[in-house]
């Protein structure tokens, strides 16, 4: 069965004083086996499926978001629909593979809708090392950047619809979500548009304040939370964006022939995430400047 595969590309920092390197949880979490693997968030399970990494290597692991509920059907062509039943104490698997490579500190994963999102990846790994959660910040082509570079009277702007839903571990992005919900609800508006000015940089977008801030938008979008319309930065009275965060990070896409088992697919996934990593080392500014 073919299947495109997308994989999007972020760096791992800390997102607090106090925090460890993603290398450091991953090492931990790594270490771990059984039953240490797995949390519940809310309502759903996620488990952590390390495969390989450590002493410098690149991390390649899985993470699986276990389904009970809700299931599908199964039927023959043409014929009725029947309810799927499971043994006790089994789950439907959705499986999200990542890359971690500790030197460029890059982080790719995959991008699928019904299985877990990074800001899930990023909650698993701190939990099951007792570590301060690492922020995500997007890996965005050079080229963009580039563009970015050489120009003036930026203006970056984004627009979110439910502020409230977006979930901040960090104080400072908790207070920015609380702020732009005030906003939004003493206007009783449908949507926040916020724009603010950015000025020409000689390394593009450098301030770690506002990189966190964009991955953070960028992440929760993923997540389908707060409806993230849009993040962006134009120039004044210009109608294309001189930078749409959007489709400006890093990301590769392969279509892969996945059999559905879960072992001989692993292969194929594993080499896909290698090669693409490749490819963002060579092309993407990994400083995130």
């Amino acid at each position: 069965m073919d299947r495109r595969v997308t994989a999007k590309f972020w760096r791992m920092v800390p997102a607090a004083v106090e925090g460890v390197d993603f290398e450091v949880s991953l090492e931990a979490a790594f270490a771990e086996n059984g039953a240490s693997l797995y949390r519940e968030v809310g309502d759903t399970i996620y488990q952590l499926n390390p495969q390989s990494g450590g002493a410098g290597r690149p991390f390649l692991g899985d993470v699986i978001r276990l389904q009970a509920d809700a299931l599908p059907s199964r039927l023959k062509k043409g014929g009725k629909a029947q309810r799927l039943s499971l043994g006790e104490g089994e789950y439907l698997g959705h499986h999200t593979a990542f890359i971690y490579d500790p030197a460029t500190k890059l982080l790719g994963f995959e991008v699928k809708p019904a299985a877990a999102g990074l800001v899930k990846l990023a909650y698993l790994v701190s939990q099951i090392a007792k570590h301060p959660q690492c922020q995500a910040l997007p890996v965005l082509y050079q080229a963009e950047m580039n563009r970015l570079a050489g120009t003036k009277n930026g203006v970056l702007s984004f627009k979110v619809a439910d502020p409230a839903s977006l979930d901040a571990f960090d104080p400072e992005l908790r207070s920015l979500r609380d702020n732009i919900k005030y906003i939004r609800d003493m206007v009783d508006g449908a949507y926040i548009h916020v724009s603010i000015g950015a000025g020409p940089r000689k390394d593009g977008l450098a301030g770690e304040g506002l990189m966190k801030t964009i991955g953070w938008l960028l992440g929760e979008r993923d997540a389908k939370r707060g409806k993230v319309r849009s993040v962006k930065v134009k120039q004044p009275h210009e109608a294309e964006p001189i930078l749409d965060f959007l489709n400006a990070q890093f990301k590769d896409t392969l279509v892969l022939e996945l059999s559905g088992d879960p072992e001989k697919d692993w292969v194929l996934r594993e080499n896909f995430l290698k090669s693409a990593l490749a490819r963002a080392v060579k092309h993407v500014n990994i400083e995130g400047k």
